[in-house]
């Protein structure tokens, strides 16, 4: 088994990272940041086209809602039915 005191001892002399193990985790987050930034970027390209597609959704709701109250309206006009349109 190791000695408490011999351990001690050398992680006193042991100050740091070497120079390697450094660059090693500088590549490992560079490869992981060369394939996580695409696709975020992809994401917020598709994020930002379902906003557009909900908001026209949402006009052509408000058109249809606003063409049948009118034609409600007309056709009750025509029945001489009294009507607040």
């Amino acid at each position: 088994m190791l000695d408490p005191k011999k351990l001690q001892e050398w992680r006193k002399k042991k100050g740091g990272f070497t120079l390697v193990e450094i660059i090693a985790v500088l590549v490992i987050l560079a490869v992981l940041a060369a394939v996580a930034v695409p696709k975020y970027f992809d994401l917020a390209d598709d994020a930002k086209e379902k906003a557009v597609e909900g908001a026209l959704a949402e006009g052509m709701s408000v058109c249809s809602l606003a063409y049948a109250r009118l034609a409600a309206c007309r056709t009750l006009r025509f029945a001489q039915i009294p009507t607040g349109c």
